[in-house]
């Protein structure tokens, strides 16, 4: 490999390191995410169960 591959590799590595860096979702979006799941399941385990 060349200079040029490896130069070109390792940008796309960090490009993608980069961005699945910058999407991830915060504290605040897991937890609210949680909170929405678990009134989900409530709501379904009260349907079932009438």
């Amino acid at each position: 490999m060349d200079r040029n591959t490896v130069t070109g590799l390792l940008l796309i590595f960090v490009i993608t390191i980069a961005w699945a860096w910058f999407t991830m979702p915060s504290e605040e979006e897991l937890a609210q995410r949680q909170a929405e799941q678990a009134a989900q399941d409530s709501i379904a385990a009260a349907q079932t169960n009438q």
